[in-house]
């Protein structure tokens, strides 16, 4: 019996872990990065999930239940093995009901990732845990079978018998106590992750201020042209003129993680250059980011050899170590195993790089732009970087501007 017991033991704790890892990345997104990947930086559908409506259930988290159902079979297990095996029939005859109970909301679970279109694969993995915990159980049933124990039924009769004596109730109590405790703990748990959560997050009145503000603009006048640099393929596109070694497009990269999260396949982000650089802008007036203009040249290789994505990645990736003695040396390495280091160097410094750069130059000294990044969305302008929630509600008036004006044309 031992190797069962052993066997579940390490599955459940397992569990907890990404339970515990989907719980805290419900109310701190981002946390889950740190700790198991989940997708890749831009495309995370763990925290996209997160971000919808189906990740909670009376507003509970469902990670958090599932936190609670490991804890608790971890608890039942130890309780039985210390009682010197007395009760790993009677374990057996509680967990396993509820293991295929489990599984049975597993398959309702799994059925919302496919509808929504997502592959959250810490999701999954808890479903494969649950579905080798049911497989531990069944086949610790079967041996109990074997062995001249009790069936389900029989270890349930078992269980009623032992609650009417005066131990048996002492026992029962304690459990259902301490089931009661587990359950509140968890619970508390992630009020408190809850809570550390709200004090970081914007009003909502002082949001739609922000975003009344944004609107109480004119939009500019002027078109962009199309970027090369471009992430995301949806309908509703936000620009921004950036400097690839500046601290606060750094910053912005953090939020653009949670933007694809939340519209997923419906936002698409186009940068233009901005190096805040004197070696090849003259609209500055000194060189706040020495290199930004070689990493400028760097993106721009990366886009016209296809590696793009995987280049931005790349470099957002390592931006702690690079960012202050950043060189084209650097670029080429950053590029290591996406692109030939030799045709990277050569497309860098080729003079249709130097031409994109240069338009795009002229484009901000027209437009006027002075900071980094400056974001435009519907040819409006943001300097700086915004929470992402003033984005979320700038964003989602976007949308509700085009169906109202979709419904106009109807």
């Amino acid at each position: 019996m031992k190797k069962y017991t052993l066997a579940i033991l390490m599955l459940a704790l397992a569990g907890a872990v990404l339970s515990g890892v989907l719980a805290a990345d419900h109310y701190h997104p981002g946390i889950q990065e740190r700790v198991i990947a989940c997708g890749d930086a831009l495309d995370n559908p763990c925290r996209a999930l997160g971000l919808s409506g189906y990740a909670e259930v009376l507003g509970v988290p469902i990670a958090l239940f599932g936190l609670f159902y490991y804890l608790f079979i971890l608890f039942t297990l130890l309780a039985a093995d210390y009682a010197g095996g007395r009760y790993h029939g009677d374990a057996v005859c509680v967990l396993l009901p509820l293991a295929l109970l489990a599984l049975a909301a597993d398959v309702v679970l799994a059925a919302l990732l496919l509808r929504l279109g997502l592959f959250c694969s810490l999701c999954v993995a808890t479903y494969a845990v649950n579905v080798l915990i049911a497989a531990a159980l069944y086949q610790w049933w079967r041996k109990i079978r074997q062995t001249g124990g009790h069936g389900l039924r029989g270890s349930f009769h078992s269980l009623v018998r032992l609650s009417a004596t005066h131990d048996g109730r002492a026992v029962f109590a304690l459990y259902l106590l301490f089931t009661f405790f587990l359950f509140f703990t968890v619970l508390a748990a992630g009020g408190l992750m809850k809570t550390g959560a709200s004090g970081t997050r914007i009003p909502k009145n002082e949001i739609a201020g922000h975003v009344n503000a944004f609107y109480s603009t004119a939009p500019g006048s002027t078109t962009l042209p199309d970027s090369a640099l471009t992430l995301g393929e949806g309908g509703l596109t936000i620009s921004v003129f950036t400097d690839f070694l500046c601290g606060a497009c750094y910053q912005f990269y953090a939020v653009e993680k949670d933007l694809f999260a939340r519209y997923r396949g419906r936002i698409r982000v186009a940068y233009y250059h901005y190096p805040l650089d004197r070696a090849c802008n003259p609209n500055v007036g000194s060189s706040r980011y020495p290199g930004s203009c070689a990493a400028s040249r760097a993106m721009i290789a990366a886009s016209r050899m296809g590696i793009f994505r995987e280049y931005f990645l790349a470099h957002f990736g390592s931006f702690e170590r690079i960012k202050r003695a950043f060189s084209p040396d650097v670029a080429i390495a950053a590029a290591a195993g996406l692109a030939d280091a030799e045709e990277f160097t050569e497309t860098m410094n080729s003079r249709e790089t130097e031409e994109s750069l240069a338009r795009d130059l002229e484009l901000a000294r027209r437009l006027g732009i002075r900071a980094t990044p400056t974001i435009i969305i519907g040819g409006r302008r943001l300097e700086g970087v915004p929470p992402a929630e003033i984005l979320f509600g700038i964003i989602d008036r976007e949308f509700r501007s085009d169906r109202g004006a979709g419904a106009k044309r109807r």
